[in-house]
């Protein structure tokens, strides 16, 4: 990102405490904003640190590889990437169209990703046990794995979860509108 691009390394433990300070005041203003309560702004807080330390965790040789290849080929030919094996795949899934999702329009509000709405003709809509407003909970993608709770989870990698081969089922658990945790 540009601001990323554009920032220094903190000189010493003082200043990155300050621009965690600030980042963490600027968060909380914009949970504000949004008229999210004391005990929301908490959990939204701390699921947002989980997930960044989960995500900092779940880096491997071969993304720091990718950092590294793509930062020399930028200056060389800026329309050539390296991708590792799994992104790769991805980008050829994409290229191809054989991955499909649920078939739903999705939001994030607050700490859920809301469906706005089934796609006529998409698994959802034909199932008609998914109201629009139901905000997902949890998924789980087959039969012998774990469910998955995806509450305070980015939309972009609940996505990932729902997407598949066509036929094969995802569950997913849903709070439909004015239900209750």
């Amino acid at each position: 990102s540009k601001e990323f691009k554009d920032s220094t390394w903190p000189a010493n433990e003082l200043a990155r405490t300050e621009r965690w300070q600030q980042k963490f005041y600027e968060k909380i203003v914009s949970l504000n904003e949004l008229e999210y309560t004391l005990e929301e702004m908490k959990v939204e807080l701390r699921d947002s640190a989980r997930n960044t330390i989960n995500e900092l965790y779940s880096y491997t040789p071969l993304d720091a590889l990718e950092v590294f290849l793509n930062s020399i080929l930028a200056q060389y030919d800026p329309h050539s990437m390296y991708f590792t094996p799994a992104k790769g795949q991805a980008f050829q899934n994409k290229l191809s169209l054989s991955l499909v999702g649920i078939g739903a329009r999705l939001s994030r509000e607050k700490r859920y990703t809301v469906i706005k709405e089934t796609i006529e003709g998409g698994p959802a809509h034909k199932s008609g046990l998914i109201p629009a407003g139901s905000r997902i909970v949890a998924v789980r993608k087959d039969v012998s794995s774990e469910t998955t709770s995806v509450v305070g989870w980015k939309t972009n990698n609940i996505v990932k979860l729902l997407l598949g081969e066509k036929g094969v089922p995802v569950w997913i658990s849903i709070l439909e509108p004015g239900q209750e945790n």
